[in-house]
């Protein structure tokens, strides 16, 4: 009876599935930071897309939706992005409010390539022309699980809405506001800026420096040791910085709502 139930133990064991083993992808969510979410001004935790696993072991970030609405230069004059009102900002106010000290300590400094003026060494940033061709456009041939999550257009928070972001309803929005957003690189001229468009499509001419309603997704290195997927989608993670003595905790997914992006982004073709 013995060598049965040994036998039978064994089998079963034999024939167990393989418990999954998670890791951190394209296309996967990630809460890091808390910033003004509803209309009234609550905030909630922030949700990025992974855009890029780096060689490095980092990780690119993305804001998943329009966190913010504001100009990209407070005065319509010549600008780099080197000295634009946006880079100070994202790398000063921003950065001191959205993140706690553990957090701040894991952004790595990226070394930033302009194609105008002088490359610059920032935390906080915004995507240029060919990174948001390579993994933002519609048209890109990149990751199919990050095409299938990452979304080209800003959908707006309550918040950002509130505070003016350009904004108007598509019927693939599931009735969200949605808008343009900046780009870091320099438009046809040295007042503009480029921005990726309602449409999905990146805009190289630009739009003037001093338009305080484009919408802000910001981007940023790190490393994300010590987070955890509590995610029940198989298809997608959403990752959350857990302390290394609770790393084995079980934690109810449900508590987390993700209301912008949980679901795959839809594209639109409308401008």
């Amino acid at each position: 009876m013995k060598h049965f139930v040994f036998i039978v133990l064994t089998m079963c064991i034999w024939l167990m599935p393989e418990l999954p083993v998670y890791t951190q992808e394209p296309g996967d969510a990630v809460l890091m930071g808390v910033y003004p979410y509803g209309r009234n001004g609550r905030k909630k935790p922030v949700e990025w897309i992974i855009l890029d696993k780096e060689a490095d072991g980092t990780f690119l970030l993305l804001n998943s939706y329009g966190i913010e609405a504001k100009e990209y230069n407070t005065e319509a004059v010549p600008v780099t992005w080197k000295n634009c009102t946006i880079r100070k900002w994202l790398n000063g106010g921003f950065y001191e409010n959205i993140f706690n000290e553990r957090e701040k300590r894991e952004i790595r400094i990226s070394s930033i390539h302009n194609s105008t003026g002088e490359d610059t060494k920032d935390r906080i940033f915004l995507l240029s022309i060919p990174e948001a061709e390579k993994y933002i456009s519609p048209g890109n041939k990149g990751n199919v699980k990050l095409r299938k999550y990452v979304s080209t257009v800003a959908r707006l928070t309550p918040y950002a809405f509130r505070r003016g972001g350009d904004r108007y309803r598509y019927r693939h929005s599931g009735a969200r506001f949605v808008s343009w957003w900046w780009l870091r690189s320099p438009g046809n001229s040295a007042e503009k800026a480029a921005f990726m468009g309602r449409d999905g499509e990146v805009y190289s001419d630009g739009f003037f420096v001093q338009l305080d309603y484009g919408a802000v997704r910001a981007a940023f290195r790190t490393g994300l040791e010590n987070y955890v997927n509590i995610s029940r989608n198989r298809q997608r993670g959403l990752w959350v910085y857990m302390e290394k003595d609770n790393i084995n905790k079980i934690i109810e997914p449900s508590a987390v709502t993700l209301e912008i992006s949980s679901a795959p982004a839809k594209q639109t073709s409308e401008k």
